[in-house]
């Protein structure tokens, strides 16, 4: 069983979608997405962000997952058309069909950058986007969980892609206008983030030992009642365009 079907319940409960990404997400897919949007959601999870991204723009969001209890919870979610599919074998998307494409916490999982994203650039209707919410080592080594979790820094640096080759593989593929931007994420911290963390909602807190684990739990808890925590969650986006 994949750890993607061990945390489907504790990721819909605690998981929810950060509202700045959303809005993030609006302001760029609404420039080329008029009328009825048709937009893709690649790694979809539980639906969260498709869901609500569904009901801003008024249309269904088609989702891509691999994980069967993942979207087995975001089939019953309105606004939401599911595509079972692994995102690193050959992606059966319709060509010249989307207005907009994004993927959230998701692009390193991706093995082979150029599949992936050139199976994407044929989706896309000319004047289509895409839209790539990701990590650096600096946004890693800053967040909440890190913070409290030393022990999964590594393990979050042994998965990314460097934004080069993010940014290279998209040129390479037929993108233009590719821009990176930092979305920096700042809230009081919350019993959300807690229960998302007791829960192991975030995946690389299956790889850390049981102390390691108790101890930033018990960090968390104390920050929140001490109201002395704030919550880090920084974001590098990563867009482009398909041109005529």
């Amino acid at each position: 069983m994949s750890v993607f079907e061990l945390v489907a319940d504790s990721y819909e409960s605690h998981r929810k979608p950060r509202v700045q990404i959303i809005d993030h997400i609006t302001n760029y897919i609404s420039k080329s997405a008029l009328g009825d949007a048709r937009i893709l959601d690649l790694g979809c999870g539980t639906g969260g962000y498709a869901s609500k991204l569904g009901e801003i723009f008024d249309t269904i969001i088609y989702g891509v997952d691999s994980s069967d209890a993942m979207l087995k919870k975001a089939n019953k979610k309105k606004h939401v058309q599911t595509i079972k599919c692994d995102c690193n074998e050959s992606i059966v998307i319709p060509k010249d069909h989307f207005d907009g494409a994004y993927c959230i916490n998701f692009i390193h999982y991706i093995r082979n950058l150029d599949n992936f994203l050139s199976s994407i650039f044929r989706s896309l209707r000319k004047k289509g986007v895409i839209y790539i919410a990701t990590h650096t080592e600096s946004d890693i080594r800053q967040q909440s969980l890190g913070r409290y979790f030393p022990s999964t820094i590594p393990i979050e640096l042994s998965m990314i892609h460097s934004i080069k080759s993010v940014t290279s593989s998209l040129s390479n593929n037929g993108f233009s206008r590719v821009r990176v931007e930092s979305v920096n994420i700042r809230q009081p911290l919350d019993e959300e983030f807690l229960n998302a963390c007791k829960t192991k909602s975030y995946n690389c807190l299956h790889s850390i030992d049981g102390d390691s684990f108790a101890e930033g739990i018990e960090r968390i808890e104390k920050d929140i009642n001490n109201l002395s925590g704030e919550g880090c969650f920084p974001y590098t986006v990563i867009t482009g365009v398909k041109h005529d």
